[in-house]
């Protein structure tokens, strides 16, 4: 089985998590594909460099792209304004997938999966090769930091699947428009509590959820996901 990793972002507390990321690549056999926000701090890039030997990486100044981040978030706003309850920043989720989709271009083979973690995200290692078994031909997605919709810090991804994974490409389109009633039906047996209605209607009037953004991703690209137990977490 041929997998790869893709890790992207800010660097983050990757020296608190690099040991244990470094062991669950070896373990698994993973070719590496990084994508890194420059901030100047050659010496961390050089030391995830060093500890994860990637197949290709590219680093970038976030500065570069930031004005198209800052420009889609207003055109956003204009075609889908909302009186937000919390401080969602649509440039923020944007640069964030921008990062993942590079990422992502950096691979020119095929793969029978993608794993997809963050510089910051703390792996206890685990055989990608016994979940895949036991989880076919899904997108495999943790509990951990899934606030009742879908975690984005790790997935494991069928390659068939990895194009609607990391769509930044479509990410602007999706946040500019309201929930059809399709997806609000989609979401009701996802939504189950008490108040799950009240949710979905606070989600599509006042809230630009990064973690909602992928659930509408999945939805509209018919991706099939699950959400279990894994032993990830945020290193913050």
């Amino acid at each position: 089985m041929s997998n790869a990793l893709i890790i992207s972002g800010h660097v983050r507390t990757f020296r608190s998590v690099a040991e244990e990321l470094k062991h669950f690549v070896d373990l698994n056999q993973l070719d590496v594909y990084a994508y890194i926000w420059d901030e100047g701090n050659t010496e961390d890039i050089d030391y995830v460099v060093k500890t994860l030997n990637p197949k290709k990486f590219l680093y970038e100044k976030n500065e570069l792209y930031a004005q198209d981040f800052f420009d889609a978030e207003e055109r956003i706003a204009k075609k889908n304004p909302k009186e937000l309850i919390t401080p969602d920043r649509n440039h923020v989720t944007l640069s964030m997938h921008f990062a993942r989709r590079k990422a992502f271009e950096l691979i020119d083979q095929e793969y029978e999966n993608i794993i997809f973690t963050r510089f910051d995200t703390f792996i206890t290692p685990f055989k990608v090769r016994n979940l895949v078994a036991e989880y076919p031909d899904v997108v495999i997605t943790p509990t951990n930091e899934q606030y009742g919709m879908v975690s984005d810090i790790f997935a494991v991804i069928p390659w068939k699947y990895a194009d609607n994974y990391f769509f930044y490409h479509r990410a602007e389109e999706i946040l500019s428009k309201r929930f059809s009633k399709k997806y609000k039906e989609w979401l009701t047996p996802r939504f189950f509590w008490e108040n799950g209605q009240r949710d979905i209607r606070l989600h599509d009037e006042h809230r630009y959820c990064p973690h909602m953004l992928c659930m509408r991703n999945y939805f509209e690209t018919d991706t099939p996901y699950t959400v279990i137990d894994l032993p990830v977490n945020i290193k913050r």
